[in-house]
């Protein structure tokens, strides 16, 4: 498994932490560029556990739904609306299968 138990959770909290800063620092917000809406709370939890796996890696959204306590769908959904890749590596998540699964965006 590509996310230990162990760590998960403190890696996502430290990459939503250091992405906070940035945007903080910066003065700028969560609002995707070229986009009409500011990214969820839901999103913000999805790219951040994106960003903890490593390059060379996959992970599948089922994976990433269980750890969020969400579903392999809105986490598909969340990463059809990354407006920050590829700093939030989606192409690092696919279907259950390891196929791309069904990305479109």
């Amino acid at each position: 498994n590509v996310l230990p138990c162990v760590s998960k959770l403190r890696a996502a909290s430290l990459a939503l932490l250091v992405v906070a800063v940035a945007i903080v620092a910066t003065g700028a917000s969560m609002k995707a560029p070229g986009t009409p809406r500011a990214v969820t709370e839901f999103e913000k939890r999805v790219y951040a556990l994106c960003k903890t796996v490593p390059a060379g890696k996959v992970t599948t959204y089922g994976e990433m739904a269980k750890q969020l306590n969400s579903s392999a769908r809105a986490v598909g959904q969340a990463m059809k609306r990354n407006p920050f890749a590829p700093e939030i590596p989606c192409h690092r998540v696919v279907a259950a299968d390891r196929t791309l699964g069904g990305f479109f965006g």
